[in-house]
């Protein structure tokens, strides 16, 4: 989970020196640092994002929705008497092994920017 942590910090850097340059702005350390900040808390955004999906967060909203929806549709609530079914509370499992190590790399960055930028001001 380090490597994984230490290659996407990597990536990151890179992306905070290239993204100015394409931008077609100077590089400075300022722009720099603020490319790195929003590429950080990108990466630690998407990679909260995916473990909340992961941990089955919604999971219990949805199974309200579903149950909603089944009981003001009449015609799929009879259909469901006859055929005598029950509610499929059967759920899949998500395995996403790509979050932990986005929030880790993105954490890191997150702080060594701030902690960069301190050091100028």
């Amino acid at each position: 989970m380090f490597k994984k942590s230490a290659f996407i910090a990597v990536i990151i850097l890179l992306l905070a020196t290239i993204l100015p340059l394409i931008r077609s702005q100077p590089l400075t350390i300022v722009a720099w640092i603020d490319m790195l900040f929003i590429c950080s808390i990108l990466t630690t955004v998407i990679g909260a994002v995916l473990l909340i999906i992961q941990s089955k967060f919604f999971e219990p909203f949805v199974k309200s929705l579903k149950y909603f929806f089944q009981k003001i549709n009449k015609q799929r609530q009879i259909a469901d008497e006859i055929e005598r079914k029950e509610s499929n509370s059967y759920s899949r499992s998500i395995h996403l092994p790509m979050s932990i190590p986005l929030i880790g790399g993105g954490l890191v960055m997150l702080v060594l920017s701030i902690f960069i930028s301190y050091l100028i001001i």
